[in-house]
């Protein structure tokens, strides 16, 4: 019994990792589309990329502010009227 509960748990770490391996690339994809809607359309809204990508309101927000802490994305003009830039390096 000792041996499946040790078969178990490798089990449970492989699928843990695939998991975390999945979600990471899951998370590059979401970064990317944004990027490429930003650069098809500097003027898209926070509620297009959320019907585009099918994520959540904070999922978009986490995923801009991220984008703007790493230097990929920034914000040119106000609030309402401006519209995102990427930023080409």
């Amino acid at each position: 019994m000792h041996a499946k509960k040790d078969g178990e748990a490798l089990l449970s770490d492989a699928l843990c990792e695939k998991t975390g391996q999945d979600v990471q690339q899951s998370r590059e994809q979401s970064r990317e589309k944004i990027i490429y809607l930003l650069r098809e359309n500097p003027a898209v809204i926070q509620n297009d990329l959320v019907a585009a990508l099918h994520l959540s309101v904070k999922t978009i927000e986490k995923h801009i502010m991220n984008l703007k802490t790493d230097g990929i994305i920034r914000r040119v003009g106000p609030d309402k009227g401006g519209h995102g830039e990427v930023i080409d390096a």
